[in-house]
């Protein structure tokens, strides 16, 4: 659709410059393009929320748990091949941020004095 084609646009745009943050939705690692071009300049950083914690009210591909599960196993590959970095995701959202961090700081994209 028309979503998903701005989404390309952009992608395409962004991914080819230094120096930003692209956060993605779930459905766009899954179009070859956007991979390639997320993947040919970036750092990739999987954030994997547990499913019962996203969001469903309005969002058609994933209405229902079942729906969820079935979008998540189809493109948990797909993640997993262009990320740069795992991260699953907790509650504490300190707790997550030190560990993409530190990560960031482990692969020497940052570097950090704390860390």
């Amino acid at each position: 659709g028309e979503f998903r084609n701005i989404e390309s646009e952009v992608i395409q745009k962004f991914a080819k410059e230094n120096g930003y943050i692209i956060a993605t939705g779930g459905g766009t690692p899954v179009y070859q393009e956007n991979s390639n071009a997320i993947v040919q300049n970036g750092y990739v950083i999987f954030l994997d929320r547990d499913l019962e914690k996203l969001e469903r009210i309005g969002r058609t591909l994933s209405k229902d748990m079942d729906s969820l599960e079935v979008l998540y196993k189809n493109r948990y590959n797909i993640y997993r091949g262009i990320s740069n970095r795992y991260v699953p995701v907790k509650e504490n959202i300190d707790e997550t941020l030190d560990f993409i961090l530190r990560g960031l700081v482990r692969d020497e994209i940052i570097s950090c004095k704390w860390a």
